[in-house]
């Protein structure tokens, strides 16, 4: 029964019913001057019998085009770029046709005696990609791709974080071309905006799910900067050097060769000015706490508040640092074959800040719990990451891309605070004084090795995917803490500890995919994953033994061992229909066997063995309405296990009064998403539309359960004081959270400027435990933004902004504490060179904080300016004298809600300060230069633009 039932699934596999003829259309696009490739032409295939009867292609990076599935009989050839002719011709097909190289000629304008004012589409949607063209947007001549993108609908940037359509930039892309590995901002900053033809945003796909045409939901928002013809061969980039009052100072240096298809970036700095450049890898082998990064099938939501990385996180607006950083970055081919895309990065920061910090606990009765810290911390980091990616193509048939990581991070911290927590009546409960110290390094390598093959049946295709990695932490640590408690009797402890630490852990995982085409329009895909995820972990912590003079008394409550093994088998199968090309659905069902073997050998022996079953349904759907607007929907099912730091119980007590601990009875997370999107973009009138919504549930969600100690007490044998607590994780239903963000984007022709205005609404509910009793915090956030950005000339470029956020928040025990906050910026830039190299910068942004704690609510207006003059030939040379918080009112106010407590922060800021800064800007690139720029053939190396079915064309 068992054979027949296998031979029935192979003649599904395999005996599918024979499809009719299908027909290709293939050729090549090139530049008529340069014989160079012309990269995002649009071609349309018109049949003379039925106009209604089109079909479409775009060219890749390799000027090549392929249109499917054409039907028999005769067409009108339209292809179209920006700056070109159009190009037409009449072909007729009866079979597959190869029509060569095309070459398209570019427009000529002659102007006499009039201006020729033409107002250029500033974007156009192209299947799921929203490409800009950069000639619509005006810049002056020393702006950055950072300035540049930031004119662009939807797209901002925030505290040194790149956002596009509402969601984090992972990857910065130069011509298809990963820069800089993952750090966005990194990339934009050290790329001039004049040298850049169109910026495109898409969901870039995974390497497997690029190939197989089929969504593994594992797709990451990207930027891919196409440049100009003119600059892809030469020498460009600056120097610069500035001193101020005060000792502030700030040089850096960025260098840019390109040559054929070799491109060598080098960039480099060194501030006391709060520049910094970081990006979350530059943490991963420190915040990581074993197991190397696993799969899990997406990640869920863990608890909330710092994890282990919150020690080597610089925020860009908290404390003060003097950072040094250097990076290369390398991208070439190196054979027709063999392309190799590397880059190395350091970065040093010492950050110094203080913090001001007031908190508001949610807990029955008739007065709320506060807490209040003042703290003063060094933090002196450094960061070495290395990322590569080599591609060989073995044949038309066979590819290997193999992408190695590696990251080094050293970090030493000292942290001192006072704090206290009382009562709303301000009846003291607590205080103490803390002085922390650690010092801690951490290594994170990993690689990832993808083989895919095609066979000689269109859209049969089988791949392989190996991803393995290991990492380590090792640290020391100290803590002496003065610590008084008042209640009806005084108490006092003194602590003046030390500890040591280690993590280590490791993990391998594969994928394996076999796709069959069912017909023209239908696919199969058959997938299977398994992966094994190991860590291991161990603290000592010892006391001061006044009888020895040493630290030689253990503290078992704050010493353990553990090690813990995470083993997934998952399988699945994907059926796909693919109308058309920006048409069709997808839909999966995967079933993952999971088991969870933990195991404590210190201070106690104790073992966890938990299995978990689960089936993941996923679907995917996508909507051309027309060449102007499409719709894409997608829903995905994902686990996620409780990671180690919180299924040990070891204490954690660098603050005695806030103590934590870990869960050895936690379940996995089930997470369920949905995720809606709609473009739309009218070239003709230079109108962008996007909406974008995403919805959540957490099944078994890791919440938090806090006990607050009214009186002394002891919690699974831990004591607590009167006002201290101890929080842990805990398995609590009904999380739920909801996102929506609606962009609009026209111009303003009666200023020559473009508005762009955004909405965004954001509600979560979070379950918690407080004192046992469950709570529900409900935070939402309403957020309104506008920015006139100018299009004026070169020589004048402004930007006027304005974003309000307002917050309601709500919790079921306390709901008198209920509180409705409001924040708004409104600021204006502009850059003017006014006469002869004579230029000047002026930059000013008020805020104003209200509903938040006493001291809390500030309104201060920052504002910065500069002045300078460009001098040496083709104005090389700037010399700027720069003015920062001409008023001296800067300031960093924040607030943070969680499910059981609201906090309000002040950290410390850069004050006024002066600085003259001399820049040598260097531009000398090969006249007429149009270097080829190869296909970017790790997305879909074996498919045309038309693509399988069920995959978008390569947008890239």
């Amino acid at each position: 029964m068992q054979g027949r039932i296998g031979i029935f699934i192979l003649f599904l596999i395999f005996g599918s019913s024979a499809v009719a003829q299908s027909y290709t259309v293939e050729g090549t696009m090139q530049d008529s001057a340069t014989r160079q490739p012309m990269i995002g032409v649009n071609i349309i295939l018109t049949s003379f019998k039925d106009s209604t009867l089109k079909f479409y292609g775009v060219t890749n990076l390799d000027g090549k085009f392929a249109i499917k599935d054409v039907q028999q009989g005769g067409y009108r050839m339209h292809a179209t770029s920006i700056g070109y002719n159009p190009y037409n011709r009449t072909i007729r097909v009866g079979e597959s046709l190869k029509l060569g190289v095309l070459f398209m000629t570019e427009a000529m304008y002659e102007v006499s005696g009039a201006e020729v004012v033409e107002r250029l589409p500033p974007a156009k949607v192209k299947g799921d990609t929203t490409e800009y063209n950069s000639q619509a947007f005006k810049t002056n001549p020393d702006a950055t791709a950072e300035d540049l993108v930031k004119k662009m609908p939807g797209v901002t940037v925030e505290n040194g974080q790149v956002k596009a359509q509402g969601e984090d930039v992972k990857k910065v892309l130069v011509d298809g071309k990963e820069f800089f590995g993952d750090d966005p901002s990194l990339a934009l900053r050290n790329l001039p905006a004049d040298m850049i033809d169109k910026v495109q945003v898409f969901d870039r796909s995974s390497d497997q799910a690029a190939f197989t045409g089929i969504d593994d939901g594992n797709a990451a928002k990207t930027i891919n900067i196409i440049t100009r013809k003119d600059r892809r061969e030469g020498v460009f980039g600056r120097v610069y050097g500035g001193y101020g009052d005060k000792d502030r100072y700030s040089s850096g240096l960025s260098l840019n060769f390109m040559k054929n298809t070799h491109r060598l970036s080098i960039v480099g700095l060194s501030n006391n000015t709060n520049q910094q450049n970081f990006a979350a890898e530059d943490l991963l082998g420190i915040a990581s706490t074993g197991g190397g990064g696993g799969g899990n099938r997406g990640g869920g939501r863990g608890m909330m508040g710092g994890g282990p990385s919150a020690n080597f996180m610089v925020g860009q607006q908290k404390g003060i640092s003097t950072t040094h950083s250097f990076g290369i970055n390398y991208s070439g081919s190196l054979s027709k074959k063999v392309t190799l895309t590397g880059s190395y990065f350091f970065n040093n920061s010492v950050t110094e800040n203080t913090q001001l910090l007031n908190r508001t606990y949610f807990i029955g009765g008739d007065s709320a719990q506060l807490y209040n810290e003042n703290s003063s911390s060094t933090a002196d980091n450094y960061n070495h990451r290395a990322n590569f990616r080599l591609e060989y193509n073995i044949d038309s048939s066979n590819s290997i891309v193999f992408t190695p990581r590696a990251s080094l991070q050293v970090n030493n911290n000292e942290n001192k605070l006072t704090g206290k927590t009382q009562l709303q009546s301000e009846l003291l409960l607590s205080d103490l004084l803390n002085n922390t110290a650690s010092k801690q390094n951490g290594y994170n390598v990993s690689s990832d090795l993808l083989y895919r093959h095609k066979f000689a049946k269109q859209g049969r295709t089988i791949s392989a995917n190996i991803t393995g990695g290991i990492n380590e932490k090792k640290g020391k640590n100290s803590l002496f803490s003065n610590n008084n408690y008042y209640g009806p009797i005084f108490s006092s402890q003194l602590l003046d500890q030390r500890g040591i630490s280690n993590t280590s852990g490791h993990n391998i995982s594969g994928r394996l995919v076999y796709t069959e085409p069912l017909s023209k329009k239908t696919m199969l895909q058959f997938s299977y994953s398994p992966e094994i995820t190991y860590s291991k972990t161990s603290k000592e912590t010892n006391n001061f033994d006044t009888a020895t003079d040493a630290y030689s008394y253990p503290d078992t409550s704050l010493s353990n061992r553990f090690n813990s093994t995470y083993a997934i088998q998952r399988g699945g199968i994907d059926f796909s229909y693919n109308v058309n090309e920006g048409t069709g659905f997808s839909v999966e069902l995967e079933y993952q066997r999971a088991e969870l073997k933990a195991a404590q050998t210190f201070p106690a022996n104790n073992t966890i063995s938990r299995p978990f079953d689960n089936f993941l349904p996923s679907a995917s759907f996508r909507y051309k309405f027309s060449e102007k607007s499409n719709f894409r929907g997608r829903f995905r099912s994902s686990t996620s296990a409780p990671s180690v730091s919180q299924l040990q119980n070891l204490v954690n007590n660098s603050n005695p009064l806030l103590l934590s601990t870990g869960n050895p009875n936690l379940q996995q997370q089930y997470t369920r998403m949905l995720f809606g999107r709609l473009m739309f973009a009218n070239p003709q009138k230079a109108r962008n539309l996007f909406l974008m919504f995403m919805g959540q549930n957490i099944q078994d969600y890791i919440g938090t359960s806090t006990i607050i100690a009214a009186n002394d007490t002891t919690v699974n044998g831990i004591a607590l004081n009167r006002g201290s607590q101890l929080s842990m994780p805990v398995n609590l239903n009904g999380y739920y959270t909801v996102r929506s963000f609606l962009m609009y984007g026209l111009p303003a022709g009666f200023v020559k400027s473009n508005i762009n205005s955004s909405t965004g609404i954001v509600y979560s509910r979070t379950p918690s435990l407080i004192n046992g009793r469950r709570n529900i915090a409900q935070s939402t956030s309403l957020t309104q933004g506008i920015t006139l950005s100018s299009n004026v000339s070169k020589e004048l470029d402004f930007t006027l902004s304005y974003s309000a956020n307002y917050n309601i928040v709500k919790n079921s025990i306390r709901p008198e504490l209920n509180n409705n906050f409001f924040f708004h910026t409104a600021g204006g830039k502009v850059n003017w060179i006014v006469w002869k190299g004579w230029f000047v910068n002026t930059e000013a942004t008020q805020t104003l904080y209200s509903g938040l704690t006493g001291g809390f609510n500030q309104n201060f207006l920052l504002w910065n300016a500069a002045m300078g003059k460009k001098f040496l030939k083709n104005n090389a040379g700037e010399l700027k004298l720069s003015v920062f918080d001409i008023l001296n009112q800067n300031n960093a106010i924040g607030r943070t809600v969680t499910e059981t407590y609201v906090e309000d922060t002040r950290t410390q800021v850069l004050n006024r300060y002066f600085m003259l800064t001399f820049t040598y800007t260097i531009k000398h690139f090969k006249k007429g230069s149009s270097t080829d720029i190869p296909e970017q053939k790790s997305d879909m190396p074996f498919m045309p633009p038309g693509g399988a079915p069920g995959m978008r064309p390569p947008q890239h």
